[in-house]
């Protein structure tokens, strides 16, 4: 039986589903059959399904076209995965958003796992992704490493501290809509979680769960970075687009939050120093002193003394010092830890949950 919702915030709302389902798909048919099955056969009931097609070439809009009976179809055209997002959204009437990237695809029980947990009307709920290949199959512990301890306050301490907070990717959050009307718009970026990561654990509360509800698809046709080859140009936007989505950040606590106070500038954060030599090793360009000692004090700064600083001591060591071909493969391993990840032991029932088969 599934769960009895939460009091709707107001009596116009009465009739909206609590969950909008949001598909976002870019030329992903191979991979949407299974995602869009994920959510029609969910356990809970109380939800809408919207796809959103950001102008797939490859027979997506055919097929979404010869099924829709079930689901809204919106189309775009290379808006690009925010603003494809957010046209989807400016058609969601639940109270509730999930977005799940089409190559994604989530547990029969997400909805009905999460609809128990509104009661307070969280502005977000997150939870674990099991990794999978592009078979479908688990191949790593389900990430990342989250718990009820990951609520909005240890997140807003976090983005404080580091630059962000603990959290999954895109599939694995559902959000209170309104944050996306605050959000209103992202021109920086293509990535629709950046600054709603940041911006929840300051709109309301996160509630953090510790069991994993839906599966996280890594392949090489991902726009992920860690399924690309190595790509100087990336690791420096990933640096530029960490920088747009503080200020972006900041430029909502000041109109909508004026009492707290700003975070940090991103040339604070050990990130953008990390993915600064980064971005010069892949050039070829020489580490020098002065990027090395931000680079180290801002490390021990922020995670203090431990077996992670010492592994990126490690790589700056590596970055400043060895030859050029061992420099090459140490930054090849730090773009990918798929591998490294799926090297560790999968404990039956704790990290992984059954694939829904079709």
């Amino acid at each position: 039986m599934s769960p009895a919702a939460p009091a709707r915030p107001d009596d116009g709302a009465a009739c909206a589903p609590l969950f909008s389902v949001i598909v976002n798909n870019y030329n992903y048919l191979r991979y949407l059959p299974v995602a869009i099955a994920s959510i029609q056969g969910q356990t809970f009931r109380d939800f809408e399904l919207i796809v959103v097609d950001d102008g797939s070439d490859d027979g997506s809009i055919e097929y979404l076209e010869s099924i829709r009976t079930g689901l809204t179809l919106i189309r775009t055209n290379r808006l690009n995965q925010a603003r494809a997002c957010l046209a989807g959204i400016a058609h969601a009437r639940g109270r509730y958003v999930y977005i799940l990237d089409a190559d994604d695809f989530a547990a029969p029980d997400l909805l009905e796992t999460v609809a128990r947990r509104l009661a307070e009307a969280p502005a977000k709920v997150q939870f674990r992704l099991v990794p999978v290949g592009d078979d479908g199959a688990p191949f790593a512990p389900a990430y990342p490493d989250i718990d009820g301890r990951d609520d909005e306050t240890t997140q807003r301490e976090q983005i404080r501290r580091y630059g962000m907070p603990a959290s999954p990717p895109t599939s694995g959050n559902i959000f209170r809509r309104d944050l996306f009307a605050v959000i209103d718009d992202v021109d920086y970026e293509a990535a629709i979680d950046g600054v709603t990561l940041l911006y929840a654990p300051f709109a309301g509360r996160v509630v953090s769960l510790s069991r994993p509800l839906a599966f996280y698809r890594v392949h090489e046709h991902s726009t992920s970075a860690h399924a690309k080859p190595l790509d100087p140009d990336r690791i420096g936007r990933d640096r530029r687009r960490f920088e747009s989505r503080l200020a972006h950040l900041n430029a909502l606590l000041g109109e909508h939050h004026p009492g707290v106070a700003p975070a940090p500038a991103a040339a604070v954060f050990f990130f953008h120093w990390d993915h600064l030599t980064l971005e010069q090793v892949a050039r070829g360009l020489a580490v020098g002193p002065a990027v090395a000692l931000n680079y180290g004090w801002r490390l021990l700064r922020e995670h203090g003394l431990g077996r992670f600083t010492a592994k990126k001591l490690a790589w700056l060591a590596i970055a400043m010092l060895a030859p050029r071909g061992i420099k090459d493969r140490a930054l090849a391993i730090r773009r990918n830890p798929w591998p490294r990840r799926a090297r560790r032991v999968l404990v039956p029932g704790a990290d992984v949950i059954t694939p829904e088969r079709t």
